[in-house]
């Protein structure tokens, strides 16, 4: 059952989505909680030549039932496939921190796989949670990539189909890259 908040907070969401890209064909679909991992599963298993990641926080380490594990074998197979994949983390500005740690942990497992991996500019958050599918498919939202933000936290997002919008999406996260740095093995 929806919560009559949550209905509200993602009727917002395609509101405000449909209204940046009325010049856009696009289709929104409201993406609640638990039915991340799935829809994003299904959208990396469609994807053909490139998938774009930006994410605050990945972490997929000492967790029993980590649907973020999940995801991470996900974009695993599809970089076998021979997708081309780049994650954008955020770096919190210190090596310390456990948000530097979950990602640069995750970024490591992903880099044996030969997938990009990126820090943002540690001098700004960089709070971003999309996916950018073959430059067609965008979901965004509020889910982290964590055991509480696939399984346990009151999460929305959206999966908007529009070749304008995603394209758009990929730029921006391209522009992020540019003043970060590429995390070597």
């Amino acid at each position: 059952m929806i919560r009559p908040w949550r209905a509200l907070i993602a009727l917002s969401m395609v509101l405000v989505l449909s209204s940046l890209c009325w010049s856009m064909p696009a289709t929104v679909t409201p993406v609640f909680d638990r039915d991340y991992l799935p829809k994003a599963r299904e959208i990396i298993g469609k994807a053909r030549h490139s998938i774009d990641v930006a994410i605050y926080m990945f972490k997929t380490a000492n967790e029993h039932n980590n649907a973020s594990a999940d995801l991470q074998e996900e974009l695993i197979r599809a970089a076998k496939r021979g997708v081309k994949i780049r994650v954008l983390f955020d770096h919190p500005g210190k090596e310390t921190d456990f948000i530097y740690e979950a990602n640069i942990d995750t970024a490591r497992e992903l880099l044996a796989f030969g997938i990009e991996c990126y820090f943002d500019n540690p001098k700004r958050r960089m709070h971003a949670k999309m996916m950018v599918i073959d430059n067609r498919f965008t979901l965004l939202g509020s889910h982290n990539y964590t055991v509480s933000g696939m399984n346990h936290n009151d999460e929305a997002s959206v999966l908007i189909d529009s070749e304008p919008f995603a394209k758009q999406s990929r730029a921006y996260i391209e522009q992020i890259i540019r003043k970060g740095k590429r995390i070597q093995k």
